[in-house]
């Protein structure tokens, strides 16, 4: 993570790459409570195992929360686009963007996107909150 700041910087961009494997979408789908075994089989649609949208997504809340370099911050609004698939075993690069900073209300919009080697897949955006962790959340 980059050195935590008071003030966060628009045109800030941080990426993680992720690979997802048949485990991590069978304990999703435990989570989750999903029987959709249709996503780790081949399917007509697809022709191979897919990652649920929404695993894919949530690479977004983890850089948010672990590496934006600012204290306290919480996603409050989200919207995604799952413009194509990602298979079991194709890595994906989840990458957020901050476009802008209104600090007089601790907010940060953000573009967030994902795309493996087959181009974008995930394009959405967030608005996330920040500021001073209170003491007894320490």
């Amino acid at each position: 993570m980059p050195a935590l700041t008071a003030t966060p910087i628009a045109g800030l961009t941080i990426t993680a790459r992720r690979t997802f494997t048949v485990k991590d979408v069978r304990a999703y789908e435990a989570v989750t409570a999903g029987r959709n075994a249709g996503r780790l089989r081949e399917t007509a649609t697809y022709g191979k195992p897919v990652v649920p949208p929404l695993l894919v997504g949530s690479l977004f809340s983890s850089l948010i929360a672990n590496e934006l370099p600012i204290r306290g911050a919480t996603v409050i609004g989200q919207m995604l686009k799952f413009l194509r698939p990602v298979y079991v075993g194709e890595t994906v690069s989840a990458t957020i963007e901050i476009v802008s900073v209104r600090e007089d209300h601790q907010l940060l919009q953000l573009v967030t996107q994902a795309a493996t080697g087959r181009g974008l897949c995930v394009d959405g955006e967030a608005v996330v909150s920040y500021g001073p962790v209170p003491p007894s959340a320490a």
